[in-house]
């Protein structure tokens, strides 16, 4: 038996082992193995998310504070985008999904707050705080959205499965409508399970969880109400849209015919 059998811990398909790779060779996932496509994106987006954070401070300050951000969010998110490669192949997948985001979280938010205050207090604005509390935000959702693609081998990096990034971008939106699709489809799940219970409770925390993110972004509690009605209605919508589909489905389906067979037809 190879050495992966016979210690768990460089299994790199559990938690433990993933987890022991990394601070046994934190060079090899810092640098050799970083991440240039979630370096890439992780910059953009934070540099958009500055850019409409700081965007009544003036000009400069706007421009600051998204340059600042792009850099350090480049070179941070190289390093996140290689932990969570790491972390896509680990069985069960939801070990992962509830464990990864909060690491890049702690990893990454707690330098990027300070440098943000050192950022206020430089220019004298008080948005430190605010921002950070933006960006948690996004981190969560796109390491779950990134755990996602690369356990189907999409914005892999330095893997056999590795595609070009207008490949990955070929695959992307079908995949991002699946994402979006988890919960309606989990719900319909369940119902037809007659789980009805807990179809109310993912129907609830998907509208809960939704309104809160879209009043942290906006730091508004009335787009919180609203992002939370809006998806609400969504998901009942997208369920009886399955509902129906699905009952076609099933009436297209032809009953079998029963063939009662002669013995004596038979050959040999």
């Amino acid at each position: 038996m190879s050495n992966l059998e016979t210690n768990p811990m460089h299994d790199e398909t559990t938690f433990r082992g993933v987890s022991m790779h990394i601070l046994r060779h934190p060079i090899e996932t810092a640098i050799k193995r970083w991440h240039w496509k979630s370096a890439l994106f992780s910059g953009l987006i934070r540099m958009f998310v500055f850019l409409i954070g700081y965007h009544n401070k003036g000009t400069e300050i706007m421009l600051a504070a998204a340059g600042i951000q792009f850099v350090y969010r480049t070179v941070l998110g190289g390093i996140g985008g290689s932990i969570i490669q790491r972390f896509s192949k680990v069985e069960p997948p939801w070990h992962a999904t509830i464990t990864v985001p909060l690491i890049i979280t702690v990893i990454t938010h707690i330098f990027e707050y300070f440098i943000q205050i050192a950022f206020d207090n430089y220019y004298g604005t008080n948005l430190a705080t605010k921002t950070t509390i933006a960006s948690i935000v996004i981190s969560v959702m796109s390491a779950v959205f990134n755990l996602y693609l690369m356990r189907r081998g999409v914005m892999l990096v330095k893997d056999e499965q590795e595609k070009s990034l207008g490949k990955d971008f070929a695959y992307i939106p079908v995949l991002l409508f699946d994402f979006i699709m988890i919960p309606p489809r989990n719900i319909y799940k369940r119902i037809c399970q007659k789980q009805y219970l807990m179809a109310i409770f993912v129907f609830l925390m998907t509208g809960l969880g939704t309104g809160l993110i879209g009043a942290i972004l906006r730091f508004r509690e009335s787009w919180g109400y609203w992002t939370g009605s809006i998806v609400m209605g969504l998901i009942i919508i997208t369920v009886a849209i399955i509902a129906l589909v699905d009952s076609r489905k099933e009436k297209k389906i032809e009953p079998v015919s029963e063939f009662h067979t002669d013995p004596g037809d038979l050959r040999v």
